[in-house]
Formats: C-alpha cells, sequence, structure tokens
C-alpha cells in the first residue's frame, strides 16, 4: 500500500508519533450529587486511564442482562451514556480500549443510576468493594454474593481506604483527598482525580494494589486485598516519594507549557514558509531551531536528524493548522542521568470538513538546558516508532475496470529512513505464528514483506494480478479470532547486529465482511468503471483541474476524508510517480471537490494510476475506495 495523502499529512506526528504510549490526562472531580447531570433512566459518566480511552464501554444489569450486553463507542472526551430503562441495579461496566499506545480493560460497578466512571482507580475501587475479580464480576454479576445496599456501602469504604493509600501524593500537589473514582464528576483536564493519572500507574493484579511511578517505573505504594474486600496498606507511600512525584509533576506542568508554545510557533512559521514569507529556508530553520537541543546532540528523533526533523515540520504545514489545542499531558518515561523525559499528550485537530479529532503523540523527548530552559531533543529512535501507520487496519474497495474487489488487510510502513535496518519481524493478533518478516530493499525507502505473502487487490484466473503492498489479507474467521483491543510488536534489526523493538497498540480490530456494507466506503460518483483506462486519464484527468462529486461512509462519521491521485510512469528507462492529495475534504453525500493532476512529463508513458477517495473511523480504521486506471 503506498503511502497515501492522509499518511503523509500524519507524519506531520512522526516528530513526535501517531495513536500511541500512556497519553497522560487530567480530571476534574466533585463530590456534589447535584453536578452528576444525568437522568435517572441512565448511567453515564468517563472512561479514561490517564487520557479518554479510544474504544467502547459494555454494561450488564444484575441480572446479567441484557444479553449481550449493551455497548456504546466511547467519546472523544472519554464519556459515554447508556439508558437503562428496564434494567436492574446495580449496574456492571467493562470499558476496553487504548489511551495513548496502551490497551486496557477496566471495570467499575455502580449501585444505582447516575455516574459510573471507569479508570484503573475503579478497577482497584470495585475488587477492594468486593474482594472479587472485577473481569470475573462483569461476566458473571451473580457472584457479587452482596445486595444493592451492600455494595453501594462497600464502595465508598473502597474508595476512602484508596484516599487513605494515595493521600500523600494528593496532598503533594494539593488535589482533594475525599474523593469516589466511580461515581464523583471527572473529566479530563489535568485537573482533580485524573491527574493522578498523569505521574502515576494504579494497576490492580490478584489481590495488589500497586501504585507505580510513571517517570521511573519504581513502586510507590502497594496494598492488599482480603478475600471478602477491604485493603490493607502493605507499603506506605513515603513523604520523600511523594514529593518526587510531585516534583514531576511540576516538571511536567513547565513542559506543557513549553510545548503548547512549541506547536503554536510551528504552526505559525510551517504556514508562513508555505506562503513564502522567509526568503530561505534557512530563515524559517532558525525561526525554529532554538526550541530544540543544537545538532550535535538531538541524535535520532523517529528516524530523523535535527536538520531533517526540522524541515519535515516545515513542510507539514497543513497538519499543524489543523491543530486548534493540546491537552492531556502525560509522563511515559524519565531518564534521571540526562534529565530526559519522554511524554506524550493529545492534539486535538479541525479539518477543512469540519470534522474534530483527537489524536495522541507519545515519544516527544525534552530536556532541560544549561539555561534551565526546556528544549526539544532525540528520542533516539531510528524507527519513525510513534508513528501509527507501522501497524493500520484497512478495508479497500479495489474498482477495475472489469471488477471490483474488497479486501481487509493489516497494513505495515515500516520506514528505514536512516538505512539502518537489515530486516524487521511484526507478531501479534491475524498474523501467521512466528510473524511476519520484512526485509531491506535499496530499491524503496521501507522494508518489505514477502510479495507472495501480501493480499491481493486484483485476482486473477491464474493468481494474484496485483498485490495490496506491504499488507496481509485478514479472513473473517482470522477477525473473529482477533481480541478487541490488538497489540503488535515490531522488531527492527540493525545492519551490525542489536534491535529496536516498538508496539503498536489498536483499539479496536476491523469488521469483518459480514459486518461492513456500501455505507462503510466513500465513492467518487462521476467516475465510472468504463472509464479507468490509461488512455481516459491521460486524455482527461493529467495536467487538469477536475471536479469530483463524492460521497463519504454513512455508517459512521469519519474523522478525516481525502483525495489522492497517484501515477506512475516510465521516462527513459526509469519508473516514476506522479502524486496529488488533498486532504479534509468536506464530508457528506453529494460533494464536491475540485483537484489538479500534475501532468505527465515530456516524453514519459503512463503505467499506471489511482483515483484514491480514503477516510478514517474515530477508532483510525480506514475504509478507502481505490479507482484503478490500467493497461490490458
Amino acid at each position: 500500500m503506498r503511502k497515501t495523502g492522509k499518511k503523509l499529512l500524519l507524519t506531520g506526528l512522526a516528530m513526535a508519533c501517531l495513536l500511541l504510549a500512556g497519553c497522560g490526562g487530567g480530571g476534574s472531580s466533585s463530590n456534589d450529587a447535584a453536578s452528576n447531570d444525568v437522568t435517572s433512566q441512565t448511567v453515564s459518566g468517563v472512561a479514561a486511564a490517564g487520557a479518554p480511552l479510544a474504544g467502547y464501554v459494555s454494561l450488564k444489569d444484575s441480572q446479567g442482562m441484557p444479553d449481550p450486553a449493551l455497548t456504546t463507542l466511547i467519546a472523544a472526551d472519554g464519556s459515554f451514556t447508556f439508558d437503562v430503562t428496564g434494567l436492574t441495579p446495580p449496574f456492571y461496566l467493562r470499558a476496553e480500549g487504548v489511551a495513548g499506545n496502551t490497551g486496557y480493560e477496566l471495570h467499575s460497578v455502580v449501585a444505582a443510576t447516575g455516574r459510573a466512571n471507569v479508570n484503573p482507580l475503579t478497577e482497584a475501587q470495585v475488587k477492594a468493594a468486593t474482594g472479587k475479580t472485577p473481569a470475573g464480576l462483569y461476566d458473571d454479576p451473580s457472584t457479587v454474593g452482596m445486595t444493592g445496599e451492600d455494595i453501594d456501602a462497600a464502595l465508598k469504604k473502597a474508595a476512602d481506604d484508596l484516599m487513605t493509600l494515595l493521600q500523600p501524593l494528593l496532598e503533594a500537589w494539593e488535589a482533594p483527598t475525599n474523593l469516589n473514582p466511580i461515581t464523583d464528576v471527572y473529566f479530563a483536564d489535568g485537573t482533580g482525580l485524573d491527574k493522578l493519572f498523569d505521574v502515576v500507574k494504579v494497576e490492580t493484579t490478584g489481590s495488589s494494589i500497586e501504585i507505580i511511578d510513571r517517570a521511573t517505573t519504581s513502586t510507590l505504594g502497594t496494598a492488599t486485598v482480603g478475600e471478602g474486600g477491604g485493603i490493607t496498606t502493605t507499603d506506605s507511600i513515603e513523604s520523600s516519594e511523594a514529593e518526587g512525584a510531585s516534583a514531576v509533576a511540576s516538571d511536567l506542568d513547565q513542559i506543557k507549557t513549553f510545548l503548547a508554545q512549541w506547536l503554536t510557533k510551528v504552526k505559525t512559521v510551517s504556514t508562513n514558509f508555505a506562503n513564502d514569507e522567509y526568503n530561505t529556508q534557512e530563515e524559517a530553520i532558525a525561526a525554529l531551531e532554538e526550541d530544540y537541543t543544537d545538532a550535535e546532540t538531538f541524535g535520532i528523533n523517529n528516524g530523523k536528524d535535527l536538520a531533517q526533523e526540522i524541515v519535515g515540520n516545515l513542510e507539514d504545514y497543513v497538519f499543524f493548522s489543523a491543530i486548534q489545542s493540546v491537552s492531556n499531558f502525560g509522563v511515559t518515561n524519565y531518564d534521571s542521568e540526562t534529565g530526559v523525559y519522554l511524554v506524550n499528550f493529545i492534539l486535538n485537530l479541525q479539518l477543512n470538513s469540519g470534522a474534530v479529532g483527537q489524536m495522541p503523540v507519545s515519544g516527544i523527548a525534552v530536556v532541560r538546558d544549561d539555561a534551565d530552559a526546556w528544549k526539544i531533543t532525540g528520542n533516539g529512535y531510528y524507527a519513525d516508532a510513534g508513528d501509527d501507520d507501522l501497524v493500520s487496519f484497512v478495508t479497500e474497495r479495489n474498482v477495475f475496470e472489469e471488477q471490483v474487489h474488497q479486501v481487509i488487510v493489516i497494513d505495515f510502513e515500516l520506514d528505514d529512513d536512516q538505512d539502518v535496518f537489515s530486516s524487521a519481524t511484526v507478531t501479534g493478533p491475524g498474523l501467521p505464528q512466528g510473524g511476519l518478516q520484512f526485509f531491506s530493499n535499496e530499491n524503496r525507502w521501507e522494508l518489505n514483506m514477502d510479495e507472495s505473502l501480501m493480499a491481493c487487490a486484483r485476482p486473477g484466473a491464474n493468481g494474484c494480478m496485483e498485490p495490496v503492498w506491504n499488507s496481509y489479507e485478514l479472513t473473517d474467521a482470522a477477525i473473529d479470532s482477533m481480541p478487541n483491543i490488538c497489540t503488535y510488536t515490531v522488531t527492527f534489526n540493525f545492519e551490525g547486529g542489536g534491535q529496536e523493538v516498538h508496539t503498536v497498540t489498536k483499539p479496536a480490530k476491523p469488521l469483518n465482511s459480514t459486518q461492513l456494507s456500501a455505507a462503510y466506503f466513500p465513492t467518487l460518483h462521476n467516475l465510472s468503471q468504463s472509464q479507468l483506462t490509461l488512455e481516459y486519464a491521460e486524455s482527461n484527468l493529467l495536467g487538469d483541474t477536475t471536479t469530483f462529486t463524492y460521497s463519504t461512509p454513512s455508517a459512521f462519521t469519519p474523522v478525516y476524508a481525502g483525495l489522492e491521485g497517484w501515477f506512475n510512469y516510465s521516462q527513459n528507462f526509469e519508473w516514476n510517480e506522479i502524486e496529488n492529495w488533498l486532504d479534509g475534504i468536506p464530508l457528506g453525500s453529494n460533494q464536491s471537490q475540485a483537484m489538479t493532476l500534475s501532468d505527465l512529463p515530456e516524453g514519459a508513458s503512463l503505467r499506471s494510476g489511482d483515483i484514491d477517495i480514503y477516510s478514517g473511523d474515530t477508532l483510525w480504521r480506514e475504509y478507502n475506495t481505490n479507482y484503478k486506471f490500467r493497461g490490458q
């Protein structure tokens, strides 16, 4: 699969990443029941783990009804609501999704209608209240062995016990210490209860609740849950540990301010550069360079050195212009020897279509310089580690003159911009046992898989006539066997030995063919199959401005949609490409969009071409329709 216009746009995040390592967040909380703005027949709340979860929440009542459970998509701010009319409390909730690049399955229980948040502390709260495994309790609510009244009292007691365990941390940054994680109003805004998740992880495993420093991965405190519930602190959080976490939180506040200012500057400078308001590229580079460590110490950053990084930022003005705000900061890692923080956050984007989306960014490395000013430094990754395009779920409708073929694939884009890798292995759900192997190819910018294993865009009588490049086909049986949250391990092997390992976690698996319909695919209305010939493309499209009429998917509201024109030609015995694209095209049915396609160079011979219209849902699954111009 080629690097589409959408992917080129999103490589503005390669400096940082795409979709995804434990993005931090925040949250406001309140004990004022009147602020629970819910009706008597609803259960609503926020599902988050330092950032809003991208995924789904499911709900059952005390009778295990309905079967299957009610399920709803989590909104971009983490919110969700269920109508529970006719159901019997207590209610049992499960959230499955991704915050940053980390997959979560979290649970919650609420004794009545109203507020019911789902987060790592609610997982601990349910365990502490019941002594039961939260996942097992959700699977079979009848095992709770408690009345609704008893559950309500036990959940409140568990909240008090958890606040006692966490009190040194909460006091260190002056957060409220009398919070109920399940029932208090909660927002991802960097304050209150959820500020805790910016700096620490709360892990509930077996009968243990563990509080872990995100920056250092050290354990700050632990508690043990009794068989019938109730917690006993086994390792208290020391004041010195709380002060250390408070120092990290203070640094994070400063980093938030710096990165917000940096993004604003990049947005302004890249736009001015695109509008020719700088005499030279060097002038524009100089305007941004002061926010980075110098070239000698920058190192590698997602496969780029300092010059490549800044030039890439200048060229990605379309992406930066879409940034409206930045939020949900968190710490991924901290190196106490170098003082380098790896941080993550969410970019709130608004494309030309009017669609608003949230894009997780991870792997930004920042450090204080000698003047105590924060700077961006290299994160040490030779691969484009944070870019979600490493592994993508894509469903394609490939339209040729003589056939239409739909294929569901896992698409891989293992760039090797520094030319340092000999091979790579990708393992994870839906792939063959042992994973897929990728190897260096001197004629391409990326590592490539064996062509015989690639998915097929155009089946023929004698086999596949055209592969889907670097994509592995998923059957319905394979999709059905995949978990809802899929994590892939990408292991890059250096030419001289050694490895670089990255993970990509997807918030939802692909839909299988029985779940799909024509409403999931964007469509061009004024390009018929009979026109999909090289002669038509050369005579009517290349070198001209064409107004395409189209419809974007109606089965969901796309986060983005775009058009791309790609044509391959030969000239003087060499192969080259023409590529034009438009991102953020208007959404809806019967829309119009003008697009100018470059002409062939003199003496060139057209070999093939595509006009692609692509789209993506809120869970970053792609649905594309590719109109393919091919020779006979």
